[in-house]
């Protein structure tokens, strides 16, 4: 259900809600805010109702101890992408950022994970590319799956399936919403291995007045 919540809410703002993510765009020497609607239009704000997924938790369980987390993250490909090792204290750090990349890992939970997001810095620039992964993106995500699972057979198969079933959807507009009139899209789907749910989630915006905020894209990877 929190992922429910976190998507509607940057699909209504039109902005993620992670703190690290830019959420403003310049565009001739201003900063533009999704979260802000245009000074010559008002609206109302509407609290997003979260879809039914079909897999929702009433309580989230425990994915992974963090600390088996940690260890596999220092032997995996990924640790060298590290903006900062956090040598020191990276038991204590929730935001692992990529170099060179516009990816991102954040994890939820102390003693045990329970969440564990691959997501992007800039919606802007994922925008850019759609609900299509570049080749680097993929192989993020299959190591950030790797991390769970400690298999990487089985992570580039829950991967594969993953986007496929992603890609099916969004070329043939199969969103959680049923009523066709609403004009923003959720597009989403997972496959559950070992009782854990791997999930793509995306979006299609057409309703904000400002045109850059309108996002159609792929958004991120969950795993709960």
């Amino acid at each position: 259900m929190k992922n429910l919540i976190l998507i509607l809410s940057m699909l209504f703002l039109g902005c993620d809600s992670t703190e690290s993510i830019d959420k403003t765009l310049n565009t001739d020497n201003e900063a533009l805010d999704c979260g802000q609607y245009s000074i010559d239009q008002e609206s109302e704000t509407v609290e997003p109702v979260a879809p039914d997924t079909g897999i929702q938790r009433q309580q989230p369980i425990d994915v992974m101890p963090r600390e088996a987390f940690i260890e596999r993250l220092r032997v995996s490909p990924l640790w060298k992408k590290l903006e900062d090792k956090f040598e020191e204290n990276e038991d204590y750090t929730d935001t692992f950022t990529f170099h060179n990349s516009q990816g991102y890992v954040y994890i939820l939970g102390d003693d045990y994970l329970t969440n564990i997001t691959y997501g992007f810095k800039d919606p802007f620039i994922r925008n850019e590319s759609g609900h299509t992964l570049s080749e680097q993106d993929q192989l993020e995500m299959i190591e950030t799956i790797n991390l769970i699972v400690d298999n990487h057979d089985k992570a580039v198969e829950i991967f594969d399936e993953l986007y496929s079933s992603y890609t099916y959807k969004v070329n043939n507009n199969i969103t959680l919403y049923d009523d066709q009139s609403i004009t923003d899209k959720i597009f989403h789907t997972y496959v559950s291995y070992n009782d854990i749910y791997f999930e793509l989630w995306g979006s299609r915006e057409t309703g904000h007045p400002i045109a850059e905020c309108n996002y159609d894209m792929i958004e991120e990877l969950t795993i709960s």
